[in-house]
């Protein structure tokens, strides 16, 4: 930056009223440019369990917004509630068939908390085809699963993502680097 001098308060005023419109106007340029970063780097946080809340994050103006209905309770966590049993067994079944496969999808890697939420599931579906003395699963396991699941929400509530607001260190880079290339001229 180029240091400017001026000799009173009025040239200080005459100054300032002809640089800050133009430094606003290259930072308001910079800023959709900034969310997008953001997007990825919040996506790459968010718990993924059918990507309704990984896909809803995207950049509305100059801000990056998570709007699925569910949004808010996954990043701040949620008071005790009886949630809906479908979505809960879809759950269950989505992870323990990842629990249960090879390994996580390629989706999940670097995604710690998914795992260990499929790999539970997945022991959780094999105990109960072990007390029954088998190895295969029943239809209705999902569903043991899931009301087990929707009982401990109603007791406990559920537990904060934080997908956003652990991405705020990284998003403090993001605007740190593209308002600083934006005030410098830099695209």
């Amino acid at each position: 930056m180029t240091d400017i001098r001026v000799r009173d308060l009025d040239e200080l005023r005459a100054r300032l009223a002809q640089d800050v419109p133009m430094l606003k106007a290259k930072v308001d340029k910079a800023l959709p440019y900034a969310a997008a970063k953001t997007t990825i780097v919040m996506k790459g946080r968010v718990p993924v369990a059918f990507g309704e809340l990984h896909d809803s994050i995207h950049v509305a103006g100059n801000s990056a917004i998570a709007d699925a209905p569910h949004a808010a309770a996954v990043e701040v966590g949620s008071r005790p509630h009886l949630p809906p049993l479908e979505p809960l067994i879809a759950w269950v079944k989505r992870r323990g068939m990842q629990g249960l496969g090879a390994g996580p999808n390629t989706w999940m890697k670097g995604r710690k908390r998914d795992v260990r939420h499929a790999r539970v599931i997945a022991g959780r579906l094999q105990e109960l085809a072990n007390a029954r003395g088998g190895t295969a699963n029943e239809v209705d396991d999902p569903v043991k699963i899931a009301r087990q699941i929707q009982f401990a929400i109603g007791k406990r509530g559920t537990k904060p993502s934080w997908f956003a607001r652990g991405s705020l260190p990284k998003i403090k880079d993001i605007l740190r680097e593209v308002v600083g290339q934006a005030l410098r001229g830099n695209p």
